[in-house]
């Protein structure tokens, strides 16, 4: 039986991954604090978001719309000073409710989507900062672009105002090391000069700060088990 109640243990988890992260940046010469810790949100209940938003954990990763309406519409009156990270698939009937909620998009990878999301900031008066995502495995399952059309991709995307590009995000193939692929996109990050990367969730974010990862999406190893529905 667990000792500890729900919120006792899911707080110990946090706090324990926090302190991971900085034992994991001082081994390597980083700052901890240029490393962002975004827990995943996606499929939890508010009660769980509640009590991380009381120890003071304000950044958070969202995947599907209707599910961040129904939830945050509260927790950010709640919470006004919480981001939120949309870090799903785009659908353009989804835009509105994306660009309503969210501070950063992780999943930009189509023009046409660039174009709908930059309308709807106008439209809102609110600029949005973005990462394009980078099919690193060339999945066909997954979204992102291939590595190679990153330079022609990220020229486009500057052009569209108000969107805001900050960087670049990456899910790496399951069933495969993710370090070549953390390698990459420091590489791509690096060449292009760009502020943000995106990279690293509960099995292999010490792989991802060792690999200049700047934002963290951590969801299973804190929040436990998602009721996905």
């Amino acid at each position: 039986m667990n000792p500890f109640s729900d919120k006792e243990f899911l707080l110990q988890q946090y706090t324990a991954v926090k302190n991971d992260i900085a034992s994991t940046c001082a081994s390597l010469g980083r700052n901890p604090d240029t490393v962002r810790l975004v827990v995943v949100s996606k499929f939890q209940p508010d009660t769980k978001i509640r009590w991380l938003l009381e120890a003071n954990q304000r950044e958070f990763g969202e995947s599907r719309a209707e599910e961040m309406e129904e939830k945050w519409e509260a927790l950010l009156s709640s919470y006004p000073d919480t981001r939120l990270h949309y870090i799903g698939q785009i659908q353009s009937r989804k835009i509105k409710l994306i660009v309503k909620y969210c501070h950063m998009i992780h999943s930009l990878d189509r023009i046409d989507i660039a174009e709908k999301m930059a309308a709807e900031c106008s439209r809102q008066n609110k600029s949005m900062e973005c990462l394009i995502q980078i099919n690193t495995g060339a999945e066909v399952q997954k979204g992102g672009i291939p590595p190679d059309s990153l330079s022609s991709f990220l020229e486009k995307c500057r052009m569209i105002s108000p969107l805001i590009i900050k960087g670049i995000m990456c899910i790496p193939p399951v069933n495969e090391d993710p370090l070549p692929h953390f390698q990459l996109m420091q590489q791509l990050k690096n060449t292009f000069r760009l502020d943000e990367l995106s990279m690293g969730m509960s099995n292999d974010y010490s792989k991802a700060i060792s690999c200049g990862a700047s934002i963290l999406r951590i969801g299973n190893k804190i929040m436990g088990d998602r009721n996905e529905h």
